[in-house]
């Protein structure tokens, strides 16, 4: 998938606003909980604007959120093989998980 600002733009707006939503916070107040200005908040949130990584981190620890649930749009095939891996994991019996984790851990390592 080819990612272009503009759907950058879109998924971090929507995502964002949505979560300071859910908060019951002002954009005042996630721009000060996060200690950016309200314009550039007001940017984010329009689509107009994407900001720094600095801004990204601190407005996912205000909304008490991670990167990764903020730009979830941008990588949810992904997200989706992740979950359904995960879920798969979970069926197995607590013996079947160590053996999981040892087999991952062994791959990891070479």
């Amino acid at each position: 998938m080819d990612l272009d600002d503009k759907m950058i733009k879109m998924a971090l707006s929507t995502n964002v606003r949505k979560s300071r939503l859910a908060l019951n916070l002002t954009q005042d107040e996630l721009s000060e909980k996060s200690n950016i200005s309200t314009q550039l908040l007001k940017e984010i949130e329009s689509g107009r604007m994407i900001g720094s990584v600095s801004t990204l981190i601190k407005l996912c620890i205000a909304l008490d959120t991670t990167p990764n649930n903020i730009l979830y749009d941008l990588f949810e095939n992904k997200q989706n093989h992740d979950e359904d891996l995960t879920f798969k994991i979970n069926k197995l019996s607590n013996r079947d998980k160590n053996l999981m984790e040892i087999l991952i851990n062994n791959m990891i390592k070479n």
